[in-house]
């Protein structure tokens, strides 16, 4: 299998629309990266926060990194405040190839997958949360159409719905019971929201999207 590097880089969407708003914004984001240190599945190598509201995550596994992308925006989201425009981040994903080789030990690795990931943000349309991008033929044809789609899917959730797709995807699974026990909300809400906000179709796109990872490693 090839080694491969994931890079997100992101930055809060409208953080500074006042102080009374950035200042709990800037704590929920702090939160939600300290968070996921802890989460072995994301693989999550390094995470460097600038300026409080702008930040890379360095996955040594891209495996589960979309599966990343989509519960930071939907964990920001289930915890907007009640104004008018909700917690989100822009993101900018990207997947480079690396040479471990001994030639190259004294470089950093991640110089690449850094810079295409910056520049991906920044070239990033303003209606635009989340863009792919890679020097990889086969990555970006793979990745680059969908996630458009998935970006319009996540961009559209609601409070709850966005709450309890988080939570879906810390668990890997979709359990309606404890669903509900975590989110406090009654079953057959939980499958009225999962209905309502394509909840369902994101997640089979992240199961999709593994096992095409894993076939383009491979």
């Amino acid at each position: 299998m090839k080694n491969g590097i994931g890079v997100i880089t992101g930055d809060l969407y409208k953080s500074s629309v006042g102080y009374e708003r950035g200042l709990p914004y800037l704590k929920s984001m702090e939160s939600v990266l300290n968070k996921l240190k802890n989460v072995d599945m994301f693989s999550i190598q390094n995470i460097d926060i600038f300026r409080g509201d702008f930040f890379q995550i360095t996955l040594n596994d891209p495996a589960y990194f979309l599966d990343l992308a989509v519960y930071l925006r939907a964990r920001l989201i289930s915890l907007s405040d009640d104004i008018e425009t909700k917690y989100d981040a822009r993101l900018s994903l990207s997947y480079s190839e690396v040479d471990f080789s001994a030639e190259l030990r004294d470089r950093s690795y991640f110089e690449d997958a850094y810079l295409l990931s910056g520049r991906g943000l920044d070239a990033m349309p303003k209606n635009t949360m989340m863009g792919f991008n890679s020097t990889i033929e086969g990555w970006h044809r793979s990745f680059n159409g969908p996630i458009k789609l998935l970006d319009f899917i996540v961009g559209s959730l609601s409070k709850p719905q966005a709450l309890v797709l988080s939570e879906i995807i810390l668990e890997r699974k979709v359990n309606v019971l404890e669903l509900s026990g975590k989110t406090k909300k009654t079953q057959q809400n939980i499958y009225k929201l999962m209905d309502r906000g394509g909840i369902r179709q994101v997640y089979d796109f992240l199961e999709w999207s593994r096992d095409q990872i894993h076939f383009l490693r491979s």
